[in-house]
C-alpha cells in the first residue's frame, strides 16, 4: 500500500475553541425551539417542500466548502466525502420533494364490514421538538438526513454534533441559515455526553441517536424515564456470505470497498466474512491483492483516509494479535509504524475476537464455509444485526438467505448500497439498534400517528348504543359466528343481523 502525502489524522474539532452550553442556555434553546414549532408546524406543506428546495440549491453551491470541513475534521478523501455524504443528503431532499405531500395527506384505511357506514383515515402530525445526536464518522449525512426528516414532518430540530466533529455542526446551522429557515428552527448545541443527557432531562419530543451501542442503551434507558419515542441506530457486524458461484471479479471488488471505505469507521462496513471452501484460498489471495493496491493520504486520488482517533489503532492491533495467536495469517497490513493500513486475516474462526466485536477500523477477517445453513448460522452467530449481503447467481439461495438472516438491511450481488436508497426504511435488529428512518419511515417517526373516524350515516342510535335488551347478545353472536367462523345458517343470521341494525333507528 501507498502512503500518499500523509497527514497526522486530527481528532475532529477541539471543544475549547466552542462555546459549550451550560443547563440554562439549554433551558432557552428549548423555549425557543417550542416556539418556533408552533409557528412553523401551522406553515403549509408547499412552504416546507419549498424550504427543502433552498437547501439543495445551497448544498450544491457549497459542495467544495462542505466536503472540505468534512475532511478536515474526519480525515475523509474528498471523494468518498462527496459520496458518502453529500450525495445521500441530496438524494434524500429530493425524494421527499416529491413524496412528502403524498406522505402527509392522510391515508384511507379499511374496516371491518359490522362498522359499515363509517370512514376511517390516520394523519401524521409533528411531534414537537426532534432532538438528534449524530456521529462523528458520517457527521453531515447522519445530522442532515434526520433533521430533514423531522423538519419534513413540521417539527424543530435540536442537533447535538459529535464533539470530534463540532466544525460540521456549525457548518449545518449555516447552511440552514442561507437555506432561509425561520430562526431557532435548527439550533446547533455544542458539548459531549454529559450535554446530552441533560438535554434528554428536558423532555424533547423524539430522540435519533446514531452511534455506539453502549451509549444508545443509556440514551433508551433515560429516555425510557420521560417516555420519549427513541430511534437508535447502533453498532454492526456486517458479514458478507460469498458462494463459488458468485461473480468473482464483483464480490473481490466489492468485498474491499465496503470493508476499507472510510477506513472502516461505517456502522454498515463488512468486517467478517464467510467463503465458500472451494474458492476460498483463491478468493483471500485476491483479496489481499487488491487491498495492497490501494493508496491512502488526504489528495483527490487517495483511496483511504486515516483513522479519527490514532489511539483507536492500539485496539485494532491487539484484534489482529488475538487472531495471530489463535492461528490466523496477515495476508496484508501494516502494524507497526505511524499507519494503520488496511488488514485482511484468512484463516480465521468463531474464537477470535476479530470475529466478535464491533471492529470499526480496516481489518477484514475471512473465515471459510462448507454448506449454506453453515453460512447462515455463522453469519446470524451475533448480538448484532444492522446489514449483511450475499453473493450468488442462485436466486432461490439468496431468497432463501434474506429470509433467515438477521439483519435490518440486506444486500444481494452488492455491498453498502442500501443506505444510500432514500426509499428505503433503515435501521437494525438485536443490539443495532429499534426504529427505521428513510423513505416514509423516517417522516412517520418524527410524527404522532392519529386515527380519525367519521360516521357517514345520520341515524339516532347505534346497534352497540345503550339500552342494552336480553336478545342483544344472542343476535350479535350468531352475527360474529356466521362472519368469522362456520358461515352457517346464512337466514338465522341475516335476521340477527336486520334486529341489530334496526336499533340504530331508536329515539
Amino acid at each position: 500500500m501507498k502512503i500518499l502525502n500523509a497527514f497526522s489524522p486530527l481528532d475532529g474539532s477541539l471543544i475549547k475553541e466552542y462555546n459549550v452550553a451550560s443547563y440554562k442556555d439549554l433551558e432557552i434553546a428549548f423555549l425557543r425551539s417550542r416556539e418556533t414549532f408552533k409557528l412553523f408546524s401551522e406553515m403549509g406543506i408547499d412552504k416546507r417542500i419549498k424550504l427543502l428546495k433552498n437547501l439543495r440549491k445551497v448544498i450544491v453551491l457549497e459542495t467544495d466548502n462542505i466536503v472540505n470541513t468534512i475532511c478536515k475534521a474526519t480525515g475523509k478523501v474528498k471523494a468518498e466525502a462527496l459520496m458518502t455524504e453529500i450525495f445521500p443528503v441530496l438524494s434524500t431532499i429530493s425524494y421527499y420533494e416529491k413524496h412528502l405531500k403524498n406522505f402527509l395527506q392522510g391515508r384511507r384505511v379499511s374496516i371491518p364490514f359490522l362498522f359499515t357506514g363509517l370512514s376511517a383515515k390516520t394523519y401524521l402530525r409533528p411531534s414537537g421538538i426532534s432532538l438528534i445526536i449524530s456521529p462523528w464518522n458520517f457527521p453531515f449525512q447522519l445530522s442532515m438526513i434526520p433533521i430533514i426528516s423531522a423538519i419534513c414532518a413540521g417539527n424543530s430540530v435540536i442537533l447535538k454534533p459529535s464533539e470530534y466533529t463540532l466544525s460540521v455542526g456549525e457548518m449545518i446551522s449555516n447552511i440552514c441559515q442561507s437555506a432561509g429557515f425561520p430562526t431557532f428552527l435548527v439550533q446547533t448545541i455544542y458539548g459531549d455526553g454529559s450535554t446530552g443527557s441533560e438535554l434528554i432531562s428536558l423532555h424533547p419530543d423524539r430522540i435519533l441517536f446514531t452511534g455506539s451501542t453502549n451509549t444508545g442503551q443509556k440514551i433508551m434507558k433515560q429516555a425510557a424515564e420521560f417516555t420519549i419515542p427513541v430511534l437508535l441506530e447502533l453498532g454492526g457486524k456486517t458479514p458478507m456470505i460469498v458462494f463459488a458461484d458468485a461473480d468473482f471479479n464483483r464480490a473481490v471488488n466489492g468485498i474491499v470497498y465496503s470493508s476499507f471505505c472510510n477506513s472502516g469507521q461505517v456502522c454498515v462496513a463488512t468486517s467478517r466474512a464467510y467463503v465458500e471452501e472451494s474458492i476460498y484460498e483463491r478468493f483471500t489471495q485476491a483479496v489481499a491483492e487488491k487491498t495492497k493496491e490501494l493508496t491512502q493520504g488526504n489528495i483527490l486520488e487517495s483511496d483511504l483516509g486515516f483513522l479519527v482517533f490514532p489511539s483507536r489503532t492500539e485496539r485494532l492491533k491487539e484484534l489482529v494479535k488475538d487472531a495471530t495467536s489463535k492461528g490466523g495469517k496477515v495476508l496484508c497490513g501494516n502494524l507497526s509504524g505511524k499507519y494503520f493500513t488496511p488488514v485482511v486475516l484468512s484463516n480465521v474462526n468463531e474464537d477470535m475476537l476479530v470475529m466478535k466485536e464491533e471492529t470499526f477500523g480496516p481489518i477484514l477477517p475471512i473465515m471459510s464455509f462448507s454448506s449454506t445453513n453453515e453460512a447462515l448460522r455463522l453469519a446470524n452467530d451475533s448480538p448484532y444485526g444492522l446489514s449483511a449481503s450475499i453473493w450468488t447467481k442462485d436466486k432461490a439461495k439468496a431468497e432463501y438467505l434474506s429470509s433467515k438472516l438477521q439483519a435490518g438491511n440486506i444486500n444481494i450481488n452488492d455491498c453498502l448500497i442500501s443506505v444510500g436508497i432514500p426509499s428505503l426504511p433503515f435501521g437494525g435488529m438485536k443490539a443495532s439498534g429499534i426504529g427505521r428512518y428513510h423513505g416514509f419511515q423516517g417522516i412517520e417517526f418524527f410524527s404522532d400517528i392519529v386515527s380519525t373516524v367519521r360516521s357517514k350515516v345520520n341515524l339516532p342510535s347505534s346497534p352497540a348504543w345503550f339500552p342494552y335488551r336480553k336478545d342483544l347478545y344472542s343476535d350479535f353472536k350468531q352475527v360474529l359466528v356466521f362472519i368469522y367462523g362456520s358461515r352457517r345458517g346464512f337466514f338465522k343470521s341475516f335476521r340477527s343481523l336486520i334486529r341489530l341494525l334496526l336499533r340504530s333507528f331508536r329515539t
